[in-house]
Parts: structure tokens; C-alpha cells; sequence
């Protein structure tokens, strides 16, 4: 997997993004980005939504609130959930630049989520330069480790809930994870991927 970081540059402010997108400017908002499947960990975020107070908003890019409610088995979804529906691949980064908080789900309850699965969406949010809350699955920790991420523990919708409420309250603890994942991501654009993989096969055809 990998990262064109030139669908990052520039980004609007996020002031454009939310006038663009017609998300309140005075609101907090978390997002998620990607599937609505049954072993992604999405309940967790919705159980996370019931407890966390003040103005913050869930936002869910990738499906319809019904879609959501099926993947889940959710059927009363709170009021701060948002369902964006599904949008092109183009318009992912105005989204990521409207958002405060960007959220990384999975779950100890599938051996893919848990093990396996390599989210492209991580790559997209530390070429985002927004702060990132990720469930702490091996999965997830090939890529990012807690220098660039908050993380939560998997399938424990209050911890992930009081880790949203840690993030909005320490801001430049975040931002400063948020800079180091963008210097790290840069490991991982289209152009170095391709020239680490010829240089492995290369190494083979030698050998």
C-alpha cells in the first residue's frame, strides 16, 4: 500500500472544507473514512458516540445511515452520527481537512481486522496532517506506532470514548503526532514503494 501526496497539496484550511462540505464550523468533528462492514469495529464507534459529551460529531464516509445500521446491527444510532454516504475517491481529502479527529477502526473479534488488514485510509490521513486515533491492533501498529496516533484499545467503546475526549483536550500533543506521521508517510508515496519493490526483486533475479 501507498500514498499519492500530491492529492494532498495543498489542502484547504478547514474552515474552506467545512463551508464546502456544509459541516458547522463551531462543531468538533471525528471521522471516519472506508467500509461498513461487520468486522471493521464499527459499533465501537457508535458506542463511543453515546458517551462522549459536548459538541462533537461522528462523521461515517463510506455508506448510508441504513448501511450502517445493517453492517452493525445497530438500530438506534445517535443524534451526533452522521452518515455521509459514499463519495469519490477525489473528495476524501476536502473531508479529511474538515475534521478535527480521524479514526482508524479494528477489532480483536476478526483475525483479518486484528492481524492482517493494512487500511489505506492511514496512509490518506497522515498525508492529511490531521490527528489520528487508532485501534491499537497489530494490523495497525506495522504502520503506526503511538509517536504518530493516539490509540485506543480494540472493542472498548469507553476507552475510545475517552480518547476522543483526551484528544480535543490536549490539541498540541495532537498536532505534534499529526506532523510526525506526515514526515513518516512520505516513506510509503507510489514512487518509493515501486523503487523498494524493484530493488527487492532485482536483489532475487540475482541471487
Amino acid at each position: 500500500n501507498g500514498i499519492d501526496l500530491s492529492m494532498y497539496e495543498p489542502l484547504p484550511s478547514q474552515r474552506e472544507a467545512r463551508a464546502a462540505l456544509k459541516i458547522p464550523a463551531e462543531k468538533k468533528m471525528v471521522l471516519y473514512v472506508g467500509g461498513f462492514y461487520e468486522w471493521k469495529g464499527l459499533n465501537d464507534a457508535i458506542e463511543a458516540a453515546r458517551h462522549t459529551k459536548g459538541d462533537i460529531l461522528f462523521y461515517f464516509v463510506g455508506g448510508s445511515k441504513e448501511d450502517l445500521m445493517r453492517a452493525t446491527g445497530e438500530s438506534d444510532i445517535p443524534e451526533s452520527v452522521y452518515c455521509a454516504g459514499h463519495k469519490a475517491f477525489r473528495e476524501i481529502p476536502v473531508w479529511l481537512a474538515a475534521s478535527d479527529l480521524l479514526l482508524t477502526l479494528g477489532t480483536k473479534k476478526n483475525q483479518y481486522s486484528y492481524l492482517h488488514t493494512s487500511p489505506m485510509k492511514s496512509f490518506e490521513y497522515m498525508a492529511s496532517r490531521v490527528p489520528m486515533l487508532v485501534s491499537a491492533t497489530p494490523a495497525n501498529r506495522e504502520i503506526l506506532t503511538d509517536k504518530e496516533a493516539l490509540m485506543y484499545e480494540p472493542d472498548d467503546a469507553k476507552d475510545l470514548a475517552e480518547k476522543v475526549s483526551y484528544a480535543f483536550a490536549h490539541a498540541r500533543e495532537m498536532e505534534e503526532r499529526a506532523a510526525h506521521a506526515f514526515e513518516n508517510v512520505k516513506r510509503f508515496s507510489w514512487d518509493k514503494r515501486s523503487k523498494s519493490i524493484i530493488e527487492f526483486m532485482s536483489k532475487k533475479i540475482c541471487e
